[in-house]
């Protein structure tokens, strides 16, 4: 390896793109644009379609679970004696999609449904999305195909109670990163329940009143807190279900507390219970404390002087690195050099700061982005519960607060008696709004510790630490051990396996020299290439230190322009390192430059 690498001078890595530019809408004047991240926002779309769609079939069907036989007197199919018909006998069934009766149903259940309503919803929240113009169809609405109704269950619950299950299949049409038309699938699941007792369904819909009534209490609906400094939004929600979970347990103790006042109940033992700890986080209504991105930004490699701050903390460690934080966390300083705009920062936040909130990343941000209404999809589900949620800015009982996760709790159920047998009936899904809050004393701590690791992991990656790398070579990544004992011609590398080597290496690293810290602050590395066909960003591996350089279209890696600089991010939200391609991309070095003494690496 050693000898191919002294016979090479340098090896560089052309990137040419499938997909024109396009600069995404941003909502700080100063945050950089970047290449238009196709896979992020389908999937930002998809789910925000998703709680669109959940959202407004709940509304318009959520009140059939439960309803006396007269309600549905001028229904033809669907009511007691023809689904007692159908069932001639037996417990259960199945229709059959071909079958007359499905058919007959399948028409009464789309009476209750207001597609219309449905689509106005989408063109309201989604169609005028800038970031979303290149996903859709013709600008088309994504959900005009309509839906079908593809499974129907028929099944006699108890004597004088009869279910209805269904499945709605939704198609969704997008476009594909190559522009042609794909379609995708969201399902929606529902009961219609037919009872000919009335007194039975008015104990059961007066204590699923209740139950929701309780829930949108202050006293309750600010209640759900976890505690993590981590920014893994989808690792903290995955562990919400854990028994010993704070999201778990204070979930139970609202059950428990409102069971225990039924004891009233006309029915005997009327329980709302939750079949299985199950939570769906609505991630298109995530809520943050960041007022900025809250990403490392990552330019040295566009400041020619060593004496700049943020270079010469990255070069030098030590008391330059801690003076480049002290300057990131100053309110007043205009350097900028890290992180963001002080200009973002909005007046009545800024009146409110103390000496303990970061400026950048504090729960008066929450506050705000509640207030202004600035996420649609999170707006949309408070209005929907009717919350009394709220972020807490007249004292400090909020102050730990970095996140707000919307979420959905599943498999709930509600349970009583009735002469001698316990019924069972499964109930609507309820949002409730969880709370991060940090481990850290405050957002001054916070921040300081992930400004500190992020840097570090900068200064790690990229050989400053070591010393390999001066300052004056730019951004020249160090190689993956396993990368550098594997290199030569004619063979393609995975370009994901070399960035998470070059990350995990570092991160451990960083774990020796830094056996106290808190370990979920170790942020993700994201990178966006310049893909748009003028400049495409190129690759270079030197015999001198064995790094990976970043180099312009001239193949020059000390005199970057602006428009031709990588974007390299250390992350807080998501800690998993990323790459703005729909795929990661492979390395193939397919020729040798005697005259440049380097080889080229083709990257697609």
């Amino acid at each position: 390896m050693k000898k191919l690498l002294s016979i090479l001078a340098a090896a560089t890595m052309t990137v040419s793109a499938p997909l024109s530019v396009v600069a995404c809408k941003k909502t700080d004047k100063n945050l950089e644009e970047t290449e238009f991240d196709y896979q992020f926002w389908t999937n930002k779309l998809i789910n925000e379609l998703n709680q669109v769609v959940n959202s407004g079939l709940q509304k318009q069907l959520g009140d059939l679970y439960f309803q006396p036989q007269k309600f549905f007197e001028n229904n033809k199919y669907i009511n007691y004696e023809n689904i007692m018909k159908i069932l001639d006998g037996e417990s259960s069934m199945d229709l059959k999609s071909e079958s007359i009766e499905f058919k007959q149903i399948d028409s009464e259940i789309r009476e209750f449904i207001d597609w219309n309503e449905i689509l106005k919803s989408v063109n309201d929240r989604i169609i005028g999305e800038v970031n979303y113009k290149n996903i859709l169809v013709n600008g088309q609405n994504p959900l005009k195909n309509g839906f079908e109704i593809s499974e129907i269950t028929l099944t006699e619950k108890a004597a004088g109670i009869v279910m209805i299950n269904f499945k709605l299949d939704v198609s969704v049409q997008l476009r594909d990163e190559s522009g042609s038309a794909f379609f995708q699938k969201i399902e929606y699941k529902s009961t219609i329940g037919i009872f000919t007792d009335e007194a039975l369904v008015e104990e059961i819909n007066n204590a699923i009143s209740d139950f929701n009534e309780q829930l949108k209490l202050s006293e309750n609906a600010n209640n759900f807190r976890f505690t993590s400094s981590s920014g893994n939004f989808d690792e903290n929600a995955a562990q919400f279900s854990q028994s010993d979970h704070g999201v778990q347990k204070s979930f139970s103790e609202f059950l428990e507390k409102f069971n225990n006042q039924q004891s009233g109940s006309s029915f005997g033992n009327l329980q709302i219970n939750q079949n299985q700890n199950k939570y769906n986080f609505q991630k298109s209504a995530f809520l943050s404390a960041s007022v900025v991105e809250s990403s490392v930004r990552s330019k040295w490699y566009l400041e020619d002087n060593l004496n700049t701050t943020l270079k010469k903390g990255l070069v030098e460690g030590g008391g330059a690195l801690l003076n480049t934080i002290d300057l990131t966390l100053d309110t007043n300083d205009r350097s900028d050099a890290v992180m963001g705009s002080r200009d973002t920062i909005p007046e009545n936040v800024k009146k409110n700061l103390t000496s303990n909130d970061a400026w950048m990343f504090n729960h008066l941000y929450i506050k705000e982005k509640i207030d202004k209404k600035t996420n649609l999809s999170f707006d949309q589900i408070l209005t929907d519960s009717d919350s009394e949620f709220d972020i807490s800015t007249n004292d400090r009982s909020d102050s730990k607060v970095i996140a707000i996760f919307p979420t959905e709790v599943q498999s709930l159920s509600i349970s009583l008696n009735q002469e001698g047998s316990e019924l069972k009936f499964d109930i609507p899904n309820v949002n409730v709004f969880i709370k991060q809050e940090m481990r850290e004393e405050n957002s001054k701590k916070l921040m300081t510790q992930w400004l500190t690791l992020a840097l570090e992991l900068f200064r790690e990656m990229f050989g400053f630490e070591s010393g390999e790398n001066n300052g004056n070579n730019n951004v020249a990544m160090k190689l993956p051990e396993s990368f550098k004992n594997e290199f030569e011609f004619n063979k393609t590398y995975s370009y994901h396996e070399l960035i998470e080597g070059v990350y995990n290496e570092a991160v451990e690293r960083i774990k020796t020299r830094f056996p106290e810290a808190n370990y979920e602050l170790i942020s993700g590395f994201y990178q966006s290439l310049n893909l748009d066909t003028g400049n495409a960003d190129k690759f270079r591996v030197a015999d001198t230190n064995n790094n990976l350089y970043y180099m312009n279209t001239s193949g020059d890696t000390v005199a970057y322009r602006q428009g031709l600089s990588p974007n390299l991010k250390s992350v807080f939200w998501q800690k998993k390192h990323k790459h703005n391609r729909k795929k990661w991309i492979d390395i193939f070095i397919y020729w040798r430059s005697s005259r440049y003494n380097s080889a080229w690496i083709w990257h697609w």
